[in-house]
């Protein structure tokens, strides 16, 4: 039997679980801590969900037909995010299989199978690449799209253009002040990018690429405006260090930069620094190098960030493989329906990663209890308390379904309830967590441990009786 049990999590503030896999009934993404009131528009969202979708955009693409509709399951009261966990579905409607009995048990060059084979064995179902496949990024642009939405309220705006495909670049814009309405309209076009002399070339070059039966590699750039300055932390929750993994996760990508990235390393310091003026009453740089970040913190300049594609991985030509059931050296020749140019419609899936991200970062802020403790604010404690309390409830709910689980796993197996070993690991467990905090007065370690070992106390007690008497 084949089945597919890996979701990809992250964020601290806006935690996103994305699930499924390329040939699973569905593919999907849960959100907890999205912003409670906000009124989803569903039109603008099935608009940017069309830009991803190869139904939408035929050159350079998969023939497979999606129409990627957005079915909301939780989290919505009459259009309206509720404050609870947001979790949205779209189903697979084109799926064919047959393609893929070919590379059962011959790894395709370029793509996981390889590993995954060896990690996960036969029972993970890896027909279109499976979680590994880039159909995993309609839940992210669904739940970036949802989030897009969000961050216009707070006047924070991404958008994006093709910087390259087959090295052949757009033209040249202005970093200090790229014109976000001129962004939206190549929401229109084909290729969007701003000359469409070099855009005919792209073009040709997909088209020769599909002609050899071959694909080629792209660069998206894309921008966020509107950024307060100051948002954002040092080291590893600076603003790129937070965008950076979500950048990564995307299919494809083998590199992320921000500012003038690589070509930094071969500038003086003297051209690569950005100097400081006034201008309208608000601090400017002439020069926009360092892509709006400083330190991990937004200066107010526009952030901007290139994301390389790799060409295609799943080509028509012969390529070289092995056989992993005969342990023999083999050739493999693809059938099945795939990109040329990943870059035309990993656009908006660049955008709604950033998206993502940037909540992350500024729900952080407006959350973070260090920060309101340490303003001594009785309003900004409570609601961080609120925060905190949010997130207990949403941890308690997952909880409490495993320990059901686990209580039928027992009954099923005849084995005991009560485990004084496993109550014993948690209370070890609960000691180091205390004692390795490194932002908790040791003066205050030893009632908070007693404190938080009395209410696991009765939590282990309350999941005793959950699995005694659920059946």
């Amino acid at each position: 039997m084949k089945f597919n049990t890996i979701s990809s999590s992250f964020g601290k503030n806006l935690l996103v679980r994305i699930w499924g896999g390329s040939h699973e009934p569905y593919v999907g993404a849960d959100i907890l801590g999205f912003p409670e009131g906000q009124t989803l528009d569903f039109a603008k969202l099935e608009r940017f969900m069309a830009r991803r979708s190869p139904s939408a955009n035929k050159l350079g693409s998969s023939p497979r037909t999606e129409s990627d509709s957005v079915i909301i399951t939780s989290g919505l009261r009459d259009f309206t995010t509720s404050g609870e966990k947001l979790s949205l579905k779209i189903r697979n409607q084109d799926i064919d299989k047959s393609a893929y009995d070919l590379t059962f048990d011959i790894p395709r060059p370029g793509h996981a199978d390889y590993p995954a084979k060896v990690k996960y064995g036969d029972s993970l179902d890896l027909s279109g690449g499976g979680p590994f496949s880039a159909r995993m990024t309609a839940p992210l642009c669904a739940a970036g799209g949802i989030t897009m939405q969000y961050l216009e309220t707070q006047n924070i705006f991404i958008a994006g253009r093709i910087y390259s495909i087959a090295g052949i670049k757009d033209e040249d814009i202005d970093y200090t002040n790229p014109d976000l309405s001129a962004f939206l309209k190549l929401n229109r076009e084909a290729i969007p990018c701003f000359s469409r002399s070099q855009a005919a070339k792209m073009q040709h070059a997909i088209e020769k690429a599909v002609a050899e039966n071959d694909s080629v590699g792209s660069v998206v750039e894309a921008f966020v405006w509107g950024l307060p300055v100051g948002l954002g932390s040092p080291m590893y929750q600076g603003i790129e260090s937070v965008l950076a993994p979500i950048l990564f996760a995307i299919p494809a990508v083998k590199a992320v930069s921000f500012g003038s990235g690589t070509a930094a390393s071969s500038m003086l310091g003297s051209q690569h620094n950005d100097s400081f003026r006034f201008e309208n009453g608000k601090i400017v740089t002439p020069t926009n190098n360092h892509g709006g970040i400083l330190g991990g913190l937004a200066t107010g300049m526009p952030l901007y960030c290139k994301v390389y594609f790799k060409p295609t991985a799943s080509i028509m030509r012969t390529q070289n493989s092995v056989n992993l059931k005969t342990g023999e050296n083999c050739e493999l020749n693809l059938r099945g329906r795939h990109d040329s140019c990943l870059g035309i419609r990993a656009v908006p899936i660049v955008e709604a990663a950033l998206a993502l991200g940037i909540c992350d970062i500024l729900l952080s802020e407006q959350n973070n209890p260090l920060q309101s403790s340490c303003c001594k604010d009785l309003d900004k404690m409570r609601k961080s308390i609120d925060f905190i309390d949010s997130k207990l409830a949403e941890f308690l709910l997952y909880r409490y379904d495993l320990v059901s689980q686990i209580g039928k796993l027992k009954k099923e197996n005849s084995l005991p309830i009560e485990g004084a070993e496993r109550e014993e690991f948690i209370k070890n467990s609960l000691k180091k967590i205390v004692n390795s905090a490194w932002d908790i007065d040791a003066d205050i370690k030893p009632k908070a441990l007693a404190y938080i070992s009395d209410i696991f106390e009765s939590i282990i007690t309350k999941s005793k009786e959950v699995q005694k008497n659920d059946d």
